[in-house]
């Protein structure tokens, strides 16, 4: 009988209580432990809920990494909000997927920072990743023979694997304190 209910027991989050007296880099730690803990969408969206800054348009993994770096981000010398914060948080980020989560918070809240953006301090692949982004909307690369003539096109669907942003064995951007 005792068996059974050991059994039973496994495969089932049970977490909840303990979830909330975690810290961020610890909750995120606990749950990368497993998959089974790591797909579990609900105790995600459990921890995003006392967030005081989301984004709509992200999914609860996404508001807390951002709701991460912008806790970090408050411990530059620069007055929050300000150019020279949002510059010196530019040349902070390391990883693609931080660059990306902060180009889509500047993008929001404060478009016109990208004008006087300077990606000199940066080296060539974090320079890339911005200006990748920051020319998103426009056409910045050749397009290929292919997609121009129509006679090559034979109608199959694209068998590119649609990556996902966050992965559950990626490294955590170090926060500078």
């Amino acid at each position: 009988m005792h068996m059974q209910i050991i059994v039973m027991c496994i495969p089932l989050v049970i977490d909840r209580g303990v979830s909330r007296y975690l810290s961020l880099v610890d909750f995120v730690s606990l749950r990368r432990t497993t998959k089974v803990l790591y797909d579990d969408n609900q105790a995600w969206e459990i921890r995003a809920i006392p967030i005081p800054f989301k984004m709509h348009a992200f999914n609860a993994k996404k508001n807390l990494a951002l709701h991460y770096l912008l806790n970090c981000a408050l411990y530059f010398s620069n007055p929050v909000g300000s150019n020279q914060w949002f510059q010196e948080m530019v040349d902070w980020l390391e990883y693609k997927i931080s660059i990306k989560l902060i180009y889509s918070f500047i993008f929001y809240y404060r478009f016109d920072f990208f004008y006087s953006m300077n990606l000199s301090q940066l080296d060539g692949r974090r320079r890339f990743v911005w200006l990748r982004l920051t020319h998103r909307n426009s056409r910045v690369f050749k397009r290929s023979l292919l997609e121009y003539d129509d006679r090559y096109n034979v109608g199959r669907p694209c068998a590119k694997r649609l990556a996902t942003p966050l992965q559950m064995y990626r490294n955590t951007q170090q926060c500078c304190r």
